[in-house]
């Protein structure tokens, strides 16, 4: 039998149904495991509204992992002063709080204008790790955020992050970036990585929209 950490990367786990909202809106706090706990290959979740009436660290709002699904026509609401780290010690993430890749993201909008968010799929954690080639494709997404960190964290040990500036598909536009020791968090920058210090130190910055290139998740 799986352990949890092994079904939260399995992909053949989890919800692998269809979840149609009926263009109907959930309200809650959501806390750990998110509204799925886990999402599989097939799985399709549309027409929905996820209102976060608090969001803060690993209240995730689909689930710890995510591979090979569908979201369609899916907006998600978040309030709460969140989080500018990526943590170590716990899962974190907005949409899913360990990974995700393989999954299609169509007309997704999320509302974060008041919220800190470190990364929307996860942190990496227990030894999580992406496939060469992975993805995660989107078509009309558009991300409003008080800040973020990046799309998602590669390597939790080293705080590695994919930024979310760079892809085909998806809009952000945030009130801040982050400057790390010298390291801007610029358009341009597939790849940041936290370099030395275990806890460094993170500055607001400036503002941006991109929409540029797609890009592939990289080994962690």
């Amino acid at each position: 039998m799986k352990g949890l950490a092994e079904l939260r990367t399995d992909p053949n786990a989890g919800f692998r149904g269809v979840f149609d909202g009926n263009n109907k809106t959930i309200t809650t706090f959501f806390a750990e495991p998110g509204l799925f706990g886990i999402v599989g290959t097939g799985a399709v979740i549309k027409n929905l509204t996820i209102s976060m009436s608090s969001w803060d660290s690993r209240f995730m709002a689909f689930g710890y992992g995510m591979i090979g699904a569908t979201v369609e026509n899916v907006t998600v609401n978040v309030k709460g002063d969140g989080i500018t780290d990526i943590p170590t010690d716990k899962v974190s993430g907005l949409l899913t709080s360990i990974g995700a890749y393989g999954n299609t993201f169509k007309n997704l909008t999320i509302n974060a204008s008041n919220t800190n968010v470190d990364t929307l799929f996860g942190n990496c954690k227990y030894g999580y790790s992406y496939p060469t080639g992975a993805v995660n494709t989107f078509e009309n997404c558009t991300v409003n955020i008080k800040s973020l960190i990046g799309l998602v964290c590669t390597d939790n040990a080293n705080k590695t992050v994919l930024t979310a500036l760079n892809l085909d598909g998806i809009t952000v536009k945030v009130d801040r970036l982050f400057r790390i020791k010298s390291h801007i968090l610029r358009a341009s920058t597939f790849r940041i990585k936290y370099f030395s210090a275990p806890n460094p130190t993170i500055r607001a910055i400036s503002s941006a929209s991109s929409c540029v290139k797609p890009s592939s998740l990289p080994n962690s």
